[in-house]
């Protein structure tokens, strides 16, 4: 396996380990919130507050990778318009011809 597929089977896993953490995390804080608690020390309000620990958790990596594909959509939009703008000239476009 090539190292750039490695990378990019490694960034896709990643990716779907915290998409599916979310989706989970969610799903049980939703399906729990009106549980009987047991007091004190109720193991699913224990449960409950480390699933929000842990959406809390990724609200900087979320705001960090929004902030970067923003940022790197204005600069390639940028760029391109910038190379679009620039006009070659060719000897074709001058319509000139090389005869021996």
């Amino acid at each position: 396996m090539k190292r750039r597929e490695l990378k990019r089977l490694s960034a896709v896993l990643l990716s779907v380990i915290f998409v599916l953490s979310l989706i989970f995390s969610f799903s049980f804080i939703v399906s729990e919130a009106d549980h009987d608690c047991s007091g004190e020390n109720c193991e699913i309000c224990q449960l409950i507050d480390f699933c929000l620990d842990q959406i809390a958790g990724y609200v900087p990596l979320v705001i960090a990778c929004a902030t970067a594909v923003a940022v790197y959509g204005y600069f390639s939009s940028r760029t391109v318009s910038l190379l679009s703008d620039y006009k070659r000239t060719t000897l074709v476009m001058l319509k000139t011809r090389l005869n021996n």
